[in-house]
């Protein structure tokens, strides 16, 4: 009998390490070489290659596998893009959402199956947003108002808008809203809906030939702002140049590299960085919180707010481009976190 108990407690201890180590497999360290997906909207914006490097090198620094899939703008294409990490049997799945009615079926049933989601576009059906300050509330268009204000009393302004994206679309009605709070003019507003430069120079050369006393054009992105310099500059007008030279102020966002060679060269006058490298870094942390640290998807952040900085002739001297940022597991400050 003696020997049977010793038997008995033998098997039982084998048993409670056998189940330890499976729970360590799901939640702890053994996670390392799990695959994350990310359904980019448009791998060719360089906005968007910069947030894929960051989860790259986050996803690396972890040991994880990262598979990129291009939606190129096509809300069709994102959810056959998420259902295909479903059936690849990922452990989490990054997008940023253009179409927040068409993909609620697809993260839904990724959900259902325990695949958490992390978003940079929108809250609906998803796990954790994370969002740069274009895509929550309004601070970042009262931020570009100001920057404006400050520098022509009652500008008079163009509007260069962007594809029908929820975060787009938020940005450009903020800074809208804002412009007008702060006493600027919009003169107009278009928008550039295929997301190039050159796609932006015929509708800036339009209208300038209708409103040629702009003071000030704001564009939603990068490469939009380039396209409406260039046309300025092709005019024979002056854009404003921070601390050397008045004219049209000529604002972007995105912070590229492009961009940054813009204001050097004197082609835009500003364009706001969303720290996207950081951006992509921090999605892929969140989900570690869960994968590696074994925190319940419903005790994760739901709102992660990074802030946007803006570069221009006084700073742009130190600007790095973003897929050269130095990647780093740190912690994510905790002002940057506004809902759990």
């Amino acid at each position: 009998m003696r020997r049977f108990r010793l038997w008995m407690l033998v098997l039982v201890t084998v048993a409670v390490v056998a189940l330890t180590a499976a729970a360590s497999a799901v939640g702890g360290t053994s996670a390392a070489g799990l695959l994350i997906g990310e359904s980019s909207p448009v791998a060719s914006n360089p906005n968007q290659q910069a947030i894929t490097h960051g989860q790259r090198q986050a996803a690396k620094l972890l040991g994880w596998s990262f598979k990129t899939l291009d939606a190129n703008l096509s809300a069709d294409k994102q959810v056959s893009d998420v259902d295909t990490f479903i059936n690849l049997k990922v452990k989490g799945i990054v997008t940023w959402t253009l179409d927040p009615g068409a993909a609620g079926a697809a993260y839904k049933r990724a959900l259902s199956r325990g695949i958490p989601i992390m978003d940079f576009g929108s809250t609906q059906n998803v796990t954790t947003a994370v969002f740069d300050e274009r895509g929550y509330k309004c601070s970042m268009g009262a931020k570009a108002a100001t920057y404006i204000s400050s520098r022509i009393k009652g500008a008079k302004v163009l509007v260069i808008g962007g594809p029908p994206v929820p975060s787009i679309v938020n940005y450009t009605n903020c800074f809208i809203k804002a412009a007008k709070a702060q006493g600027l003019t919009i003169l107009e507003r278009q928008d550039n809906v295929k997301d190039t430069a050159a796609t932006a120079q015929p509708i800036v050369q339009d209208l300038l030939t209708k409103h040629p006393d702009v003071q000030a054009i704001w564009a939603y992105n990068d490469p939009s702002a380039l396209g409406a310099g260039a046309v300025v500059r092709s005019s024979g007008k002056s854009v404003w140049i921070q601390g050397k030279q008045k004219g049209i102020i000529v604002m972007g966002a995105n912070g590229s590299k492009d961009a940054a060679a813009g204001v050097r060269s004197g082609v835009m006058t500003v364009t706001w960085d969303p720290r996207p490298t950081d951006m992509g870094r921090i999605a892929v942390q969140v989900l570690a919180m869960n994968l590696k640290q074994g925190q319940p998807l419903s005790k994760l952040p739901k709102i992660i707010v990074v802030p946007m900085q803006s570069w221009d002739a006084s700073n742009v001297a130190k600007y790095v481009d973003p897929l050269k940022r130095k990647v780093a597991l740190t912690p994510i400050p905790k002002a940057w976190i506004v809902k759990r």
